[in-house]
């Protein structure tokens, strides 16, 4: 699941649950440049819970064809940001300033410890949306994320919230896939419910 987003952003989503396939295996946001699989991205991503590696992570291809390196705080393993995180709390929000990108976890969409920045010069344009890799290529990870879409603010809980059930098998971690070709995506909407109260009759 993905969109063309030009210029600045800021969007979050929240990873309730994803499959144990890999103490790497991992789901979160990523933007890239293209399609291509060797297309320069950045991605923010948390990694699966205990026994796994249960963290945040931050890692990018800067330019197409490169290897993959962290873009979170300096000191931090492999300079990929790590955080511990609390599931099925796990919230990332990515941003874009410019050519400024800055990564950030939460427990409650509220309160945010940024975790990740760089400056690198991407498009104007680029592909954003949600990734997930099994990190084997021999089966496939289911990941749930839910409440995607752009940060407003403190968290209001809206009636129509959806939630996306989405399964991998990736050679390339992270590489975003469209539903339609090789994730299986379920839109689950929430109920609306609607109570009316009738006008009382009138006595003569």
């Amino acid at each position: 699941m993905y969109a063309l987003r030009t210029g600045d952003f800021d969007v979050k989503v929240r990873v309730t649950s994803l499959g144990a396939t890999d103490p790497s295996a991992k789901a979160g946001l990523m933007a890239r440049a293209s399609l291509s699989a060797s297309s320069p991205t950045l991605h923010l991503d948390v990694m699966a819970p205990p026994p796994m590696r249960s963290t945040t992570e931050a890692m990018m291809r800067p330019t197409s064809g490169a290897s993959t390196v962290g873009w979170g705080w300096a000191g931090t393993p492999y300079n990929a940001g790590l955080l511990p995180t609390e599931w099925p709390n796990v919230w990332l929000r990515f941003t874009r300033t410019g050519n400024v990108f800055r990564g950030y976890a939460s427990r409650d969409a509220i309160d945010w410890t940024q975790y990740a920045e760089t400056s690198q010069t991407f498009p104007s344009t680029l592909y954003v949306g949600l990734a997930s890799t099994a990190h084997n290529n021999a089966t496939q990870t289911t990941a749930r994320l839910r409440d995607y879409g752009p940060y407003e603010g403190a968290l209001v809980e809206a009636m129509d919230t959806s939630g996306l059930a989405w399964s991998s098998r990736a050679t390339i971690p992270g590489l975003p896939r469209p539903p339609s070709r090789t994730t299986a995506a379920t839109l689950h909407k929430a109920e609306r419910s609607t109570t009316r109260v009738r006008p009382r009759s009138k006595r003569p």
